[in-house]
């Protein structure tokens, strides 16, 4: 039996940390070359939705009171977000004022 090696990365994500753990290589690319595309691809997430940058989509939906067009990862983050708060009871007016106190505050 061969042992497969383990890639792993820690960083800095989402005011927290993130990390990706592989083992193996697969067909399309080394276990490394996995590990790093998880991290830019998280990284960029982060780009785009943190709230502690001011040049993020979610900044600047956040600073429009009006509606605004969003990009569809956006729309879908959404849509996750209501469904979670959905599935753990939330009825459909409190997730509505969860989400604009989410906007109100940040």
């Amino acid at each position: 039996m061969i042992a497969e090696r383990e890639i792993a990365d820690a960083f800095a994500c989402f005011g927290g940390s993130c990390g990706t753990i592989v083992r193996g290589d697969g067909e399309a690319r080394s276990a490394a070359d996995a590990v790093a595309l998880a991290r830019r691809r998280l990284l960029a997430w982060h780009d785009r939705f943190t709230r502690f940058e001011p040049g993020s989509e979610l900044s600047s939906v956040n600073r429009d009171p009006r509606d605004v067009a969003v990009s569809f990862f956006f729309q879908i983050r959404h849509r996750a977000t209501d469904r979670e708060l959905s599935r753990k009871g939330f009825p459909a007016d409190v997730r509505r004022l969860q989400l604009a106190a989410h906007r109100e505050c940040h």
